[in-house]
């Protein structure tokens, strides 16, 4: 049996010190698959520094699916960047998770999208945009398309702070199947974009929207049956808009969904307004809510600044503990009113 290591403890009796032997490393013993799904699950910084642990942990992180987090690395956005170049250039992949958050990105677009095509990112689960800065200008810069080429492995996709690409070209070529909760955040997503967005991520069951339409927006949309979306035939069952007015646009937007998603479950609304009994007769009319395409559907309503928190995506289901606190609230039967 080798030399065990050995610790100084001080007996409280006495106050001498004396070496006590510690018990045998069982973690490192794991399996090196096993090692790396947990340090997979760790910040980018604290995955990185278990290559000083031992001999054994050396090699684990560079082999590991890489889980890179922009917002862990220094404050000085030139440093970050050539981090996350120097990570992606050293490590071997596959990818878990890219998270652009606080990344100024207005002039490294480019940049970026080479990122995105790294070999590191192969097999990438999670992709989120959502506190990236593609621009100084109050008007984003359009989203890489190399963010959708993780056509096989997406789970959890969320996307702000940029402008959607021209997505209808690329729905008919490239299908994420894999991906079932979708986050989009934009200053003024249009109903035809998010559509596309459905046609390109056909099995998303939970829809995320925060929208900022502009009352002159149009968002008329008529739903082909004999050109149906699969996502919202047989697959789509929770939907949430954040900063809902009730304004026409967000009407007709919202209502697109109330009319066509045929399995949908609940659809609930974050409203800028008050919810007072004329208004939300006025929305349910509005609405359609008599004509919705599932029957057994829910639709909530409450004030925004009570609120829809962001879903968190390093969760199995981000929008589970978003539901499940409107549940266990004590306000929820106060402020939240069901259309029907």
């Amino acid at each position: 049996m080798g030399a065990k290591k050995t610790r100084l403890k001080e007996e409280e009796s006495g106050g001498l010190l004396q070496e006590q032997p510690l018990g045998p490393d069982l973690i490192s013993r794991l399996p090196d698959e096993v090692l790396g799904d947990i340090i997979s699950l760790l910040s980018t910084g604290e995955g990185a520094r278990t290559q000083a642990i031992s001999r054994r942990w050396r090699p684990l992180w560079r082999a590991a699916p890489l889980n890179l987090e922009v917002g862990d690395y220094p404050r000085r956005k030139s440093k970050r960047a050539a981090l996350v170049t120097k990570i992606l250039s050293e490590h071997a992949g596959p990818g878990r998770c890219f998270n652009l958050y606080g990344l100024c990105l207005h002039d490294r677009y480019a940049m970026v999208d080479g990122w995105l095509r790294s070999k590191s990112l192969t097999g990438l689960q999670e992709i989120d945009f959502s506190g990236a800065d593609f621009s100084e200008s109050r008007r984003p810069q359009p989203m890489p398309p190399s963010a959708l080429l993780f056509a096989a492995t997406l789970r959890f996709a969320w996307f702000s702070c940029c402008d959607f690409p021209e997505m209808k070209a690329l729905s008919l070529t490239t299908s994420m199947r894999t991906v079932k909760i979708l986050a989009l955040e934009s200053l003024e997503p249009n109903l035809d974009s998010v559509v596309d967005f459905l046609k390109c991520f056909p099995c998303v069951e939970k829809l995320y929207l925060t929208c900022n339409l502009q009352k002159t927006m149009k968002n008329e949309r008529a739903y082909n049956p004999l050109d149906p979306i699969e996502c919202l035939e047989v697959h789509l069952k929770k939907v949430v808009v954040n900063n809902y007015r009730g304004l026409r646009p967000e009407v007709d937007f919202a209502k697109f969904f109330v009319l066509n998603a045929k399995v949908l479950k609940g659809m609930e609304f974050a409203a800028l307004t008050s919810c007072n009994d004329k208004w939300m007769a006025s929305q349910h009319r509005r609405l359609q809510l008599d004509k919705r395409a599932s029957p057994g559907a829910r639709f909530l309503l409450e004030h925004a600044y009570r609120g829809i928190s962001i879903p968190s995506f390093h969760m199995v289901d981000p929008f589970q503990w978003v539901w499940q606190d409107k549940l266990n609230s004590v306000w929820h039967k106060e402020l939240n009113r069901e259309f029907d």
